[in-house]
């Protein structure tokens, strides 16, 4: 297992520090990705990545279900957010949706942070970047390219070829041209034919933007 664990820790960080320098451009995705954790006694017993979407006194930042659910599994964990900026900001969910496996989780800070900008279309082939906290160590920006949406899911995922690990869950999908947020890491639920659904992780699947605009935009209203 722990040399599992160790190929996983340089693969992660061979396939992240091999992106082209683009300092500039990917400065908003830089800013607006959080890790989301779970602390009990400073020790994190859970994470997942995030993203920062909307300030309305509050930042509020779109991870997956799944990632917060960490609340249901350590009931004593205290959910915190760390950007690049500071670490450790505690954090409080706002809502739920359980089905698209999306979460919008809320903190405070003086910071100013970006917004990551929304869109919800999706055009195959196009360059895309995966951004978050894999493992809970570093921030890791990925390359490759959007893909079609995903047969027999339950959930309307898409697929792109940019590397997720395990902790990019709620992590964001980006255009790399525009760096616009056009979807979200998520665990996707994949039809059996048995009658029941087999929850998928860390297959490079995501939630587009576009699907989830009707909670969003209910939620954020």
């Amino acid at each position: 297992m722990r040399n599992i664990l160790y190929s996983l820790v340089l693969l992660a960080t061979f396939s992240c520090s091999c992106a082209p320098e683009r300092a500039a451009e990917e400065s908003i995705i830089r800013e607006a990705t959080v890790a989301v954790e779970f602390v009990i006694q400073g020790q994190v017993v859970a994470a997942g990545s995030g993203t920062i979407v909307a300030n309305n006194g509050h930042y509020l930042v779109l991870t997956a279900a799944h990632v917060t659910d960490g609340s249901v599994r350590y009931p004593d964990a205290q959910m915190t957010v760390t950007t690049h900026a500071e670490k450790n900001i505690p954090a409080s969910l706002v809502s739920k949706h359980q089905k698209l496996d999306a979460s919008l989780l809320s903190f405070d800070s003086t910071v100013l942070y970006p917004v990551a900008q929304l869109f919800e279309k999706l055009t195959p082939l196009s360059e895309v970047v995966c951004a978050g906290y894999p493992m809970n160590m570093f921030l890791c920006i990925t390359e490759g390219l959007l893909n079609y949406s995903i047969a027999n899911t339950l959930e309307d995922c898409w697929s792109c070829t940019a590397d997720a690990y395990p902790g990019n869950s709620g992590g964001g999908i980006w255009y790399k041209d525009t760096n616009k947020l056009i979807g979200v890491c998520v665990s996707i639920a994949v039809s059996s034919d048995f009658g029941y659904s087999v929850p998928v992780t860390h297959m490079n699947a995501f939630i587009p933007v576009g699907v989830l605009a009707p909670w969003l935009k209910q939620v954020l209203s």
